[in-house]
């Protein structure tokens, strides 16, 4: 993400993460305004959800317009030295009135780079990790606001800090002799949206659910805490859409990290489903390309998921059928596996893989989930391989034999077994193994169906 690459505060630049978790913990009762002063106070007429009130700085209005469990309790105005001369002190006397601490941070103009870096790291200085934070962006030279949202992602993304809202009074379009009053807009949802697409994002590219699981898990206990202040039930019905959207994620992102490709095709068919009725919910419609997200997220989960309705409880993996398209479903797990360089996963999933469709070219799908069956299975494929240890007994293994043998020896010998110890070998491995082309490119085309099944586990003629 664009805000990775932002200076750390000074503050916080070295401190450790017990320091961090400690000042969390301390601050988190803080709620802050962050604000910019402008070099003009004008007497001026606002509104914000249906309240109305004047006053001649913006976020003074905001303060008063605000509801009193949404009101900050400290403020923090970035003021450069002619705002500090001009607005400052009015602004100091009503945070004062309020009850509201307040702190001034000079800055330049921001005219360079280098001044730009100085007031963001000046004014991150000022926001403590874990805080609650309300920003105001009406008001300063007209490009502070791109530095407060480049800020704003920098501490909501790896900070802790909760946005609480983000505003704009509308002072723009009005002629001086219109009376009537500037609407506070509330930009929220603009600076939550690049959390929302590195989320979709790394779900869609690498299967990680985990980030798109906690952004709606936030976004459910807002719905259930504005539930229950307002005795709703409908948005208790909502927030239970949008718990239902998160728990099926969290279980896609265990059966995804686990290769449980069964588990995973079941879950990815309860996000399927979860994700169109959450998308439906009044919370999700106020996020801008709610309904687009919402279908990146299904079109990611789709190619996992089962094609059909599997029963919600019992033993309900033995009503899974071994055909060629659970077979094909299977393989698409492994290839994004392989493509994202999860090489584990795809390597274990791709010696599981072989036996089921070994187990389905014999005949024996019925049984395709029976350890013993699955063990025997194995054992016969290791009896392919050949060893200097091991007496041919008389057989003579097919040229399909000898072949499988050699990609078998690879596959779980050089690539799973190795892998599946963590590398607690003598040899050191810091890369992929030279032998993963050869092995991806013999498992295609069994995929594929180049290669037969039939036969290959069947003793070879004796030699004559």
């Amino acid at each position: 993400m664009a805000n990775a690459h932002l200076p750390l505060p000074p503050v916080w630049a070295h401190a450790d993460a017990a320091t961090v978790r400690h000042a969390m913990q301390q601050t988190a009762a803080e709620h802050v305004l962050l604000t910019a002063l402008g070099v003009r106070a004008v007497d001026t007429p606002y509104v914000l959800g249906g309240r109305r009130v004047n006053a001649s700085l913006t976020p003074v209005a905001l303060m008063h317009l605000l509801p009193e469990q949404d009101r900050p309790n400290r403020a923090v105005a970035v003021v450069t030295a002619e705002a500090a001369n001009t607005t400052w002190d009015g602004f100091q006397r009503e945070m004062e009135k309020l009850k509201v601490k307040v702190a001034k941070v000079l800055v330049p103009d921001g005219r360079t780079p280098g001044e730009v870096r100085q007031i963001i790291d000046e004014v991150a200085a000022q926001i403590p990790p874990g805080c609650d934070l309300t920003l105001d962006i009406t008001q300063g030279f007209r490009h502070f606001p791109f530095v407060m949202y480049a800020l704003v992602l920098y501490l909501t993304s790896l900070r802790e800090v909760r946005l609480r809202g983000a505003y704009y009074g509308m002072l723009e379009g009005f002629s001086p002799r219109d009376k009537s009053p500037r609407p506070i807009v509330d930009l929220r949802s603009l600076l939550e949206l690049p959390q929302w697409f590195y989320a979709v994002r790394v779900f869609r590219d690498l299967g990680l659910a985990a980030p798109l699981a906690a952004l709606i898990l936030d976004l459910e206990q807002d719905v259930r805490s504005r539930a229950r202040r307002e005795d709703n039930s409908r948005l208790h019905r909502e927030a239970s859409e949008l718990c239902h959207a998160a728990n099926a994620l969290q279980s896609f992102s265990f059966a995804y990290g686990a290769g449980l490709p069964l588990e995973l095709g079941r879950a990815a068919k309860v996000v399927v489903e979860n994700i169109d009725r959450m998308a439906h919910t009044e919370p999700a419609q106020r996020l801008p390309l709610a309904s687009s997200l919402a279908e990146l997220i299904r079109e990611a989960a789709e190619r996992f998921a089962f094609p059909r309705d599997i029963p919600p409880t019992g033993e309900w993996k033995t009503r899974i059928k071994l055909d060629d398209d659970e077979l094909e479903r299977q393989a698409r797990i492994i290839e994004c596996y392989l493509n994202r360089s999860q090489i584990a996963l795809a390597v274990g999933l791709m010696r599981e893989w072989v036996i089921s469709w070994i187990m389905l070219r014999d005949g024996r799908p019925d049984d395709w989930l029976s350890r013993k069956a699955r063990e025997d299975c194995g054992k016969r494929l290791h009896e392919l391989v050949d060893r200097p240890e091991r007496p041919s007994r008389g057989i003579e293994r097919t040229p399909w034999q000898r072949e499988f043998g050699v990609f078998w020896q690879k596959l779980t010998d050089e690539l799973r077994n190795a892998l599946h110890h963590h590398g607690m070998r003598k040899e050191a491995m810091m890369k992929p193994p030279d032998d993963l082309e050869e092995v991806r490119e013999f498992w295609s085309s069994l995929r594929a169906r180049k290669r037969c099944g039939p036969g290959l586990l069947e003793p070879g003629p004796r030699p004559t």
